[in-house]
């Protein structure tokens, strides 16, 4: 933020732009969506690392046996095996959709895999034809089809994981007793009901406050009881309450 800040006042106002993101330091539900991601970021890295090697892999059998098909008027750059991987990843994760955007997402993200080089290229024979089919029908099914899910299902994943840790934390909150520990079905039928069990019989707010009291006041002034809790207080957290 500070750096942000100094870079738009001695170099360029456009980055006190990104000041906007600091929205997301002040919401819940943003601050989960970005949770969601980097909270497995590692999986998410190692299956990024993992994708660049396929693109390597690909663009490797392309600068092999099928550079000629790489048009360069058409942007599609593979005279040496660098401009390859870079044409690679590019058509493998954006496409081309210039010629095809009346069609549905996936006929889009299916033609855009097919026919990235056939729509430019003139094939000498039907034999190089059905190579070069394989191998752009085995580049969709493991890009765009395995490579994008797997990302997509650990973020989905990660998303189900912190809802689920959400609705226990709010479960546990509204249905059991914060200091007994004992569930909200217990009060309901055995005594005068949870909401009064934790207000007057468990009220956490009194807990604290004598644990205040207790920090507030001098060890000569206490009384048995003070000097008994406060002696398990010490034993289970050293740590000052104020």
């Amino acid at each position: 933020f500070l750096g942000l800040s100094l870079a738009g006042t001695f170099t360029h106002g456009y980055f006190f732009a990104f000041h906007l993101l600091n929205i997301v330091n002040n919401n819940q539900l943003l601050g989960g969506v970005i949770q969601a991601v980097t909270q497995n970021g590692k999986s998410l890295v190692w299956v990024a690392i993992l994708g660049l090697v396929i693109f390597y892999l690909y663009a490797l059998v392309a600068f092999a046996y099928f550079r000629d098909v790489f048009v360069p008027s058409k942007s599609l750059y593979c005279a040496t095996l660098w401009q390859c991987t870079v044409t690679m990843v590019r058509y493998g994760l954006l496409g081309d959709y210039d010629e095809v955007t009346f069609l549905s997402k996936d006929v889009i993200r299916s033609l855009c895999q097919l026919q990235m080089f056939l729509r430019h290229t003139q094939m000498n024979s039907f034999v190089n034809f059905v190579y070069l089919s394989i191998y752009q029908v085995t580049f969709f099914i493991c890009i765009t089809t395995i490579g994008l899910n797997i990302i997509f299902g650990i973020i989905v994943d990660t998303f189900s994981e912190l809802r689920d840790l959400k609705w226990t934390a709010e479960s546990d909150m509204r249905d059991t007793c914060f200091i007994c520990s004992r569930k909200s079905y217990d009060f309901e039928h055995h005594a005068q009901g949870f909401s009064h069990h934790v207000k007057e019989e468990h009220n956490m707010w009194a807990y604290i406050f004598f644990l205040i009291h207790l920090d507030d006041t001098k060890p000569n002034d206490y009384n048995a009881q003070d000097l008994y809790v406060s002696v398990l207080v010490r034993l289970i957290s050293p740590v000052s309450i104020t």
